[in-house]
């Protein structure tokens, strides 16, 4: 059904120049993607590759933003999915990016055989595909510190849980595409959980900020992050929510001392002095998670989206309590 899913999404698209069949129901009434939208995945720029995006700056610095006037970004961890996500955030006057987890070496990953992780569910219901495959050969492998920047791809199928029906209306959406550590060599802890080894730790500490610094470069004020490698990919959700809780709080709130609730960074962490200055922030970060066929094994016996509430849970209730 994947599959079949996805060679219509590509029929459509590239055959049918994105016109599709309206969910009104009623016969022959069609929905027609603007071609403006679709001719956006041929532009030069319409994908932009950074090889290390740690320590991207963003787009836009004001040297005059009054630090005790920053807002401090709204953190939410909801069982929802991301797309959906990003488009409420839109409904509400945000400008979103979403995180595509995507493969190191191959657009799409699997994609075009029907497998089901998040990136392929990404490329059933938009035309990321026109953005990613043609250029693989500059593109990929995608660097363990870089990622790659989608400016706008269109968005025309809802949730697979909702059958990947036909959105009444295209919406546009960017992307920023970065890999998780794939299947990393993992170690017992004190408590006998698996956890990742330090290198591992701090690498995926880069990656969060690859993430982030990239949606920043690019003028965004909001993202939708995920459990970041924990499906398939063998990652542990506390370690791995650890890493972005740590460095949003201490690099990338206007105030670390009140973000997070360490009081100095465990050996190999985030360094307070790496922490951003106001205008360099986001005004709201959700996080969508949920628990699917690759949840509650060795690595996440607790599936995804526990560990990542129990990581977040008082900060997210310190921006509950800001913007109430």
């Amino acid at each position: 059904r994947r599959q079949e899913i996805g060679q219509e999404t590509v029929r459509i698209i590239e055959e049918l120049n994105g016109v599709y069949p309206s969910p009104s129901g009623v016969a022959g009434e069609t929905v027609a993607i603007p071609q403006a939208w679709l001719a956006l995945a041929d532009e030069q720029d319409a994908v932009i590759d950074h090889h290390d995006a740690t320590e991207l700056q963003p787009a836009t610095m004001d040297p005059s933003a009054d630090e005790d006037a920053a807002v401090m970004p709204t953190i939410q961890v909801a069982d929802t999915d991301c797309l959906a996500e990003a488009l409420r955030l839109q409904d509400l006057g945000y400008n979103p990016v979403v995180l595509n987890m995507s493969s190191k070496t191959n657009p799409g990953g699997g994609f075009r055989t029907g497998a089901g992780a998040q990136e392929e569910n990404l490329f059933r219901r938009t035309n990321l595909f026109r953005f990613l495959e043609g250029r693989k050969r500059q593109l990929y492998p995608i660097p363990d510190r870089g990622g790659h920047y989608i400016r706008k791809a269109v968005v025309f199928r809802d949730t697979e849980q909702n059958n990947y029906a036909f959105l009444p209306q295209p919406r546009t959406m960017a992307f920023v595409a970065v890999p998780a550590l794939k299947r990393p060599s993992l170690q017992t802890d004190e408590s006998g959980r698996l956890a990742l080894g330090a290198q591992d730790r701090e690498l995926t500490r880069d990656k969060v900020r690859a993430i982030l610094n990239i949606g920043l470069k690019h003028g965004h004020d909001a993202i939708v992050l995920s459990a970041l490698g924990c499906g398939a990919y063998g990652n542990p959700p506390a370690d791995v929510a650890a890493a972005f809780h740590d460095v949003i709080t201490r690099e990338y709130c206007p105030s670390a001392e009140v973000a997070t609730d360490e009081a100095a960074p465990p050996e190999g962490a985030s360094d307070p002095r790496r922490r951003s200055k106001p205008w360099l922030g986001y005004r709201h970060i959700s996080f969508a998670i949920f628990d699917d066929k690759n949840a509650f094994g060795r690595h996440n016996p607790d599936g995804n989206l526990r560990p990542f509430q129990a990581r977040f849970g008082s900060v997210c209730a310190r921006a509950s309590s800001r913007h109430a």
